[in-house]
């Protein structure tokens, strides 16, 4: 019930490709099919009973009670004291507890039982009254076959009716049963009577006596007893918890906003150790990442206020966000690559679509910001620098080819092994994370790739090309491929995104944010795709020479080159970093066309990488100062490049300004009949251009 005015969310996302077990919500792992064992299929298992299976599993008492008869003979206080004292107060504070799980079989024990009955029911004999405490206190089974009454216990015990306990167990109102559906029986919806979800129709007989308020505070305290446990899954395998608006989130902290982005933010939370099993990660102060797929009109109960300047976002376009982002992640949770971000869970609070990831102290352009790079020419930095960078590419890698058993299973139940190839989509400093190991002071982190949200999935027949329309990304990273016309996407995009973040990360080790900034600063000009605004990317869209229309093309800035330049003549810099910078200028700043394919593959970067790792290790390798001599930038080659008709439509009135190209074109047969090889002079510069201050300095 959201009473907000804002439209219902849609019913359950399609991504489920799992259903619950029969017997209940979760299959036991010893109850799967043999066929799946070691499967590399990716899967997501819907889970409906906020874990209890799964942690009635791996929490399996060996008898009941027997530990929780000592605690609560040596414990002077009430059972209901006792109850109140351990609950815990959820955040964001809402006025909502919840009993961590663990302390009803550590508080409710057969002898509490006994006293509790006895009390209020003296015509039962002796030996009824054991077995109503037997039903009370026996041992939940991960098949749901059997299942206690201690929750039910506990929150008639906080209603003072504990000894009503026996007409529950009766009428078969189990734990099992919880949470009890609160049913409207009045024209104005202000009287409730709690009744079972699988058949509201029918009043409950252990509740006949029972007041109007006794069935609204069940109502209230049920919530508190069954509050969510999150289990780790198998290798690429994701539980989906689809959970009621009521139920309380065992977070006992909570950070909200963190980052915000168009489809969803992120929030800071610390889960109850009792809620979830997911192991402490070194890397990891035991917090956790929440990722919250938002519609425009949501604030998230105060977590994220709408914005009103922002895309207008539906629950279909969150449901279509959140599928297409947990289907690719699932790809690689649990995967051994220490540099790719792993999927713990994923859930739907009421209305709310969630993720949930280990958390990361931060990501690459904070450390940028907030790190100094230390010595350029101590090994130690560079070592963790490259091997980073190394570790980023592995990881990208992985993305580009992707091994998998997904597809039909023949006749023998067999998957095929059949390789998928992808692409990240949004390769940026903000989507590389940062986890530094918590126990090793000097720690300078590990980078990891994140959000797929614009991540793409195929099979060999179209591992090149993605359609345009699929196009998204970063301005600043995008490659200028995104604005041709019937031009597909292929994972050659990442190459360029990450050939640019290459180039900053060096820009950073050899002068810190200051050069950073710097670098942003320098390749700052107006936009003409962008209605003139300043834009920071790595190309430009250029015209030849004295032209007034026609075709354009597309080039790498020359204050990209330029300061490219600077870096090679930084007094620090050594021959492996002029390597590194003449590799990502040579192989992956590319401007590619329909026809060309230029660019080095993510195995060809990370094999260059590689390379330079051995090298610094070497024993022969001395880390040492070669400065270039200090040049100014040639105008670089521009590659003629066809419109689509979105930019086409940006630059028919703007045509004159674009900036004029005086040097090679690359130009395309389609529009000259000429070879594509072909390479042509423009027309020759009429005057030269003076050098800029920044250029003919070098950065810092």
């Amino acid at each position: 019930m959201r009473g907000d005015g804002n439209p219902a969310p849609p019913e359950v996302p399609a991504i489920v490709v799992d259903g619950p077990d029969k017997a209940g919500a979760y299959t036991p792992s010893h109850h799967r099919r043999e066929s799946n064992a070691g499967s590399e299929r990716s899967r997501v298992t819907q889970v409906s009973d906020r874990g209890e299976a799964l942690f009635s599993e791996i929490h399996r008492p060996e008898s009941a009670g027997h530990a929780a008869v000592e605690a609560a003979t040596i414990n002077s206080r009430t059972l209901e004291e006792q109850l109140l004292t351990v609950r815990c107060r959820a955040n964001p504070p809402r006025g909502q507890y919840f009993i961590p799980r663990g302390c009803l079989e550590k508080l409710i024990s057969k002898k509490a039982v006994l006293d509790t009955i006895r009390a209020g029911n003296g015509h039962l004999s002796d030996d009824k009254v054991d077995w109503y405490a037997s039903q009370v206190c026996r041992i939940q089974l991960p098949s749901g076959k059997e299942s206690s009454y201690r929750k039910v216990f506990a929150i008639l015990v906080l209603l003072r009716r504990g000894h009503d306990i026996v007409l529950f167990v009766d009428d078969h109102v189990c734990d099992a049963d919880l949470p009890l559906e609160a049913v409207r029986i009045d024209p104005g919806g202000n009287l409730v009577n709690m009744r079972r979800r699988k058949d509201q129709n029918t009043p409950l007989a252990c509740l006949g006596d029972w007041g109007y308020m006794d069935h609204e505070r069940f109502s209230e305290l049920q919530w508190g007893t069954i509050a969510p446990f999150f289990g780790k899954a198998d290798r690429r395998h994701a539980r989906f918890y689809q959970l009621s608006e009521n139920d309380i989130l065992p977070w006992i902290e909570e950070q909200s906003l963190v980052h915000q982005g168009g489809f969803s933010f992120i929030s800071r939370v610390k889960i109850h150790s009792s809620h979830h099993n997911f192991e402490n990660s070194e890397m990891s102060d035991g917090a956790f990442a929440i990722k919250h797929f938002k519609a425009s009109t949501d604030s998230h109960n105060g977590l994220s206020p709408p914005n009103p300047d922002s895309p207008q976002v539906t629950y279909g376009d969150l449901e279509r966000e959140f599928q297409s982002e947990i289907a690719t992640l699932n790809k690689f949770s649990g995967d051994q690559n220490p540099h790719l971000i792993s999927l713990l869970a994923a859930y739907r609070h009421g209305g709310d679509y969630c993720l949930m990831f280990h958390w990361a102290d931060s990501d690459l352009k904070n450390m940028w910001k907030n790190t100094r790079p230390g010595p350029p020419l101590d090994k130690a930095n560079l070592k963790w620098v490259l091997e980073q960078c190394r570790g980023v590419t592995s990881a990208l890698r992985k993305i580009h080819v992707y091994k998998t058993t997904e597809g039909p299973e023949d006749a023998q139940g067999r998957s095929p092994k059949e390789p998928i190839y992808g692409r990240h989509g949004d390769i940026k400093p903000e989507n590389i994370l940062r986890f530094v190991k918590q126990d090793e002071p000097g720690d300078r982190g590990t980078l990891v790739i994140t959000d797929f949200g614009l991540a793409r999935f195929h099979t060999d027949g179209t591992k090149t090309y993605f359609p345009k329309k699929d196009v998204a990304g970063t301005p600043t990273y995008r490659p200028p491929e995104c604005d041709m016309e019937d031009c597909a996407i292929s994972r050659s995009f990442d190459i360029w995104s990450l050939g640019c973040v290459l180039l900053e990360f060096v820009a950073w080790y050899l002068g810190g944010w200051e050069y950073v900034n710097e670098f942003v600063q320098h390749r700052k000009a107006p936009n003409v795709l962008m209605y003139g605004w300043n834009s920071d990317q790595f190309f430009e869209i250029v015209r030849p020479e004295g032209s007034i229309n026609g075709a354009v093309g597309a080039r790498v800035k020359t204050e990209v080159h330029q300061f490219v330049n600077n870096l090679h003549s930084h007094e620090e810099c050594s021959d492996i970093i002029h390597q590194l910078l003449e590799f990502v200028m040579k192989k992956m700043l590319v401007v590619e066309s329909k026809t060309t394919q230029k660019r080095g593959s993510s195995f060809d970067v990370y094999q260059e990488l590689d390379t330079l790792c051995q090298k610094l290790e070497g024993p022969s390798f001395h880390l040492v100062a070669t400065p270039w001599p200090r040049v100014k930038a040639d105008i670089p080659e521009a590659v003629e490049m066809p419109l689509n008709s979105d930019a086409l439509k940006l630059t028919a009135s703007r045509f004159s300004q674009l900036k004029e190209h005086t040097g090679r074109i690359r130009r395309i047969s389609r529009f000259n009949n000429q070879e594509p090889s072909a390479s042509l002079q423009a027309t020759p510069r009429r005057t030269q251009t003076t050098p800029t201050e920044t250029q003919r300095r070098r950065p810092g």
